[in-house]
């Protein structure tokens, strides 16, 4: 075995204090504010966001009955979200994105039996073959724009989160969220990394809480609640850190760090001189 490196359950002991250490890192800089003035209002939305979607997926406002796959749909979501949280807290910014994906897909989803009741019928009666074929994200999404709705997740931003948390390219297996272009095996913390997922996370999320009042009818009063906090989400989260531009934004920074550095460099042996 080769020296310096650690071995069965001591690797994993390892891995897992060091993402320990990365949410420490990260919760003490967005609690003293050096992520920023809007990541913890971002941060304190999206908990606001998953109380409220977990209170109508255990029928916190009265259970309406049925079958509930309504509020099990709202679960899922819920339990994405969850993760993607742990994941990015962890420093595991693409696994989180992996599953922020999966919100992408309910979010449209949510929409699209929003727009006509009848296809939650016919979702829900498919066999999984054909379900997987008439219900899939780009017959969604089709469904959706042949209705003249505008899409809660655009195509960009869902293939964005396909190549980056989930499908191998050239360029997404070397994605870097390190300024010095360092790629790591494990967690490991990265402000650009962690803001991507909150900010992702809000904008994807948010519309969630728009359908999931528009499918249980909770009451005007636990509408009106949910969609305010639908538009506090969403309004709280920023355009500059998203999927469809990341790439070229780390890519930008990295050179800028690199110059920086070489700059320093030559300005040190001038002095030298």
């Amino acid at each position: 075995m080769e020296p310096g490196f650690n071995y069965g359950k001591k690797l994993l002991q390892a891995e897992w204090e060091q993402g320990h250490e990365n949410a420490a890192q990260t919760l003490a800089l967005l609690e003293s504010g050096q992520l920023g003035e809007r990541a913890p209002v971002v941060v304190e939305n999206l908990g606001t966001a998953l109380s409220l979607l977990s209170q109508v997926a255990s029928c916190a406002w009265g259970c309406r009955g049925g079958d509930h796959d309504v509020e099990n749909l709202i679960r899922r979501c819920c339990n994405y979200a969850f993760g993607s949280v742990h994941l990015a807290l962890l420093g595991l910014y693409d696994e989180a994105l992996s599953l922020l994906r999966g919100i992408a897909e309910i979010a449209n989803l949510m929409e699209l039996f929003c727009i006509d009741n009848t296809q939650l019928q016919r979702w829900k009666g498919l066999v999984p073959k054909d379900r997987q074929k008439q219900f899939s994200p780009v017959k969604v999404r089709e469904a959706i724009e042949a209705a003249g709705k505008n899409l809660a997740v655009e195509e960009d931003v869902y293939k964005a989160l396909c190549e980056l948390g989930v499908h191998v390219t050239p360029d997404s297996m070397k994605t870097t969220h390190q300024h010095d272009g360092k790629i790591h095996v494990g967690g490991n913390f990265s402000v650009m990394g962690f803001l991507l997922v909150m900010n992702e996370l809000a904008i994807n999320l948010s519309p969630c809480l728009l359908f999931a009042g528009y499918l249980t009818k909770p009451g005007e009063e636990k509408l009106a609640e949910l969609k305010k906090q639908c538009d506090d989400l969403r309004t709280s989260a920023s355009s500059y850190v998203r999927v469809t531009n990341y790439q070229e934004l780390m890519r930008e920074m990295v050179e800028k760090e690199l110059a920086g550095r070489t700059e320093a460099r030559e300005s040190q042996n001038d002095g030298n001189w």
